[in-house]
């Protein structure tokens, strides 16, 4: 069976042509892509599922919106709203082999059965980027018992997380959780409904990669300060809060396509 862009094509797709050569005619190629995303749609019916805009293509665009900073929460609390507590978003297979199928939960049972089977759902998941670019690294290893080499390198390293190694980092620490506690303190300040609404996750993901900027390359990515209410001394113009906010959104979209 030929195989085109990663895709196994049927036979019957290849259309012949002059001498020994084929080619591949784009409306087998649709045909074939149609077909099989039509079969994929079926396959995962019996979970709930945001209305898909092609079936070629299944929910790239609602994915494309839970990865936008300004879009994510008010999607995500939308969507829990119109189809319960667990739901996911089906991805074109012939475009995302390995990442198919992008679940979201907030049952605890499910979650509970996650997190206790290790050998099924695993925390490292498989065929991400680093597999190939440090694939003895803790960011690609898999924790598989305590003679792994994941447990191996992590006692290399583990010195470096100690307490009194990180004491030196307390101040920078300090500062980007103080500029956090302001952010959130001011949306509730400055909420006209009875409760104020904030995405912790987009938030603890901003302050992480001040951090990790900031102690581990020695550079302020300031992503935080996209958040400041506007007239604090500190706000960002609106050229900095663009060119922030434009590379949050590719490393955001970067990590959707991992997970």
């Amino acid at each position: 069976m030929p195989s085109v862009a990663g895709v196994d094509v049927p036979n019957w797709c290849v259309a012949g042509a002059a001498g020994a050569a084929a080619m591949l005619t784009p409306a087998a190629v649709y045909a074939y892509l149609l077909r099989t995303s039509r079969q994929r749609k079926e396959f995962f019916a019996d979970i709930p599922q945001p209305k898909e805009e092609s079936v070629i293509f299944g929910g790239v665009g609602t994915l494309v919106k839970m990865t936008k900073p300004d879009k994510a929460l008010p999607t995500i609390k939308q969507t829990y709203e119109e189809l319960g507590d667990t739901w996911g978003v089906r991805l074109p297979k012939w475009l995302l082999r390995n990442h198919e199928f992008y679940l979201h939960t907030r049952d605890p049972a499910i979650i509970a059965e996650i997190l206790s089977k290790k050998d099924v759902f695993h925390s490292r998941a498989s065929g991400m980027v680093f597999d190939n670019t440090i694939p003895l690294g803790l960011l690609a290893l898999r924790s598989e018992g305590p003679h792994s080499q994941w447990a191996f390198h992590r006692r290399l390293v583990a010195p470096l997380f100690s307490d009194k190694f990180l004491l030196g980092y307390s101040e920078q620490v300090h500062e980007k959780a103080d500029l956090l506690r302001f952010v959130l303190n001011e949306r509730i300040k400055d909420t006209k409904s009875p409760e104020a609404q904030c995405d912790l996750q987009q938030c603890l993901k901003l302050i992480t990669l001040d951090i990790i900027g900031s102690i581990g390359f020695g550079f302020n990515s300031n992503a935080m300060m996209t958040y400041l209410p506007e007239g604090h001394p500190q706000e960002l113009s609106k050229a900095e809060a663009a060119g922030e906010l434009e590379f949050l959104n590719f490393k955001l979209k970067k990590e959707a396509v991992l997970v």
